[in-house]
């Protein structure tokens, strides 16, 4: 995840590189419907193709949203630095801790001499 703040994610990107085919859960089938069609390659019909498309980035969209980010934010910290120019920093909340503490302490002793 590299997009910086007030980017959004493209609708596209959310299933770059993912096969809807691929996705069995998507498509529901009996068993004999999956027997008798077993031998024949996977085919959707193109209204079929754009639901299962919608579906698969409404499901991603929500992994993302309420999954990944809580997780990435509650475990590390996230910023644009100077020093790497427009790349994201992942920080282990420890560590983000760590620097906080040592940059206030320069920054109070500074201040106070």
């Amino acid at each position: 995840i590299n997009l910086r703040r007030g980017e959004q994610l493209p609708r596209k990107a959310l299933i770059d590189g993912i096969r809807v085919l691929d996705v069995t859960w998507l498509h529901s089938q009996t068993s004999a419907d999956a027997s008798s069609h077993q031998n024949q390659s996977k085919k959707l019909s193109l209204s079929d193709h754009q639901c299962s498309v919608d579906l698969l980035c409404n499901v991603m969209r929500w992994l993302y949203s309420k999954f990944l980010i809580p997780l990435l934010r509650s475990t590390f910290y996230v910023t644009e630095t100077e020093f790497t120019g427009r790349k994201i920093v992942y920080y282990r909340r420890p560590v983000w801790a760590k620097i906080k503490s040592i940059s206030m302490g320069m920054l109070l002793k500074r201040q106070y001499r």
